[in-house]
């Protein structure tokens, strides 16, 4: 689950809601708020949910994340280096990427990246006037390289069959979240396909 800009009181049901139907990963992204607000957010997020402290990931904040004692951090393409990152983070700090090619998916699983995030596969509000990167793309970079790939932007429950076909180990997003439904029908797909949703 990536979170988007839900007020807290919503974003804290939409998180619970999440984490009953096993979502494996929830990734705190707030990209408007200051790092006092920020930290403030994951702190609350972490005493509502202890159980599931090592599964709450800050985008891009490595100080906040590490600050309020977040289980990793999910660095953008254009963050911080995967190395330095990983050289700083306690033992068991999750560190995942966002990349958009195969050597970005190559470079950050050598500098130590537990996943990388590919995407859009399609496209989605969450990023409009890019066009979706599609099924065949997705495969290169699953090829590419030896960590796990998730697929990100414009998947459902009905397009998880070709995103797990090209050889994902599973699905994140943005917008699913919002809808209860299509979250609830998303999870039981991922399921019959042996896939995760971080």
């Amino acid at each position: 689950m990536v979170t988007g800009d839900a007020v807290d009181q919503l974003l804290m049901g939409q998180i619970g809601h999440a984490l009953e139907l096993g979502v494996d990963l929830v990734q705190i992204r707030r990209k408007t708020e200051t790092a006092r607000e920020l930290q403030s957010l994951v702190v609350a997020v972490l005493k509502a949910f202890p159980e599931a402290r090592e599964r709450i990931l800050v985008n891009d904040r490595l100080d906040v994340a590490l600050a309020a004692g977040a289980g990793g951090v999910h660095l953008p393409a254009s963050g911080l280096p995967t190395g330095s990152v990983r050289e700083s983070a306690p033992s068991g700090f999750l560190v995942a990427r966002s990349v958009h090619s195969p050597h970005e998916a190559i470079r950050a699983a050598r500098e130590g990246a537990n996943f990388v995030v590919f995407g859009p596969i399609y496209s989605t509000p969450s990023k409009p006037g890019h066009p979706g990167a599609g099924i065949d793309r997705l495969r290169e970079v699953v090829e590419s390289t030896s960590v796990e790939v998730f697929a990100i932007g414009g998947i459902d429950a009905r397009r998880a069959s070709d995103v797990a076909r090209a050889g994902a180990a599973g699905v994140a997003g943005i917008s699913v979240f919002r809808s209860a439904e299509a979250l609830t029908e998303l999870m039981k797909r991922l399921g019959e396909l042996g896939g995760s949703f971080p």
